[in-house]
């Protein structure tokens, strides 16, 4: 469970650099899906 915590943590922060980096921000669709995606991962992690 740590172990996928931390790669979310990791995959958020590239994403985050990746929007400022970027002239276009993350939209509230994209957020939602990253909100959602680290849900399921923290679900399937705490299943195994």
């Amino acid at each position: 469970l740590l172990v996928v915590a931390l790669c979310v943590l990791a995959y958020w922060s590239t994403r985050r650099n990746n929007a400022q980096l970027n002239p276009r921000a993350l939209s509230a669709t994209e957020r939602q899906t990253v909100l959602e995606q680290m849900r399921a991962w923290l679900e399937s992690g705490a299943r195994s």
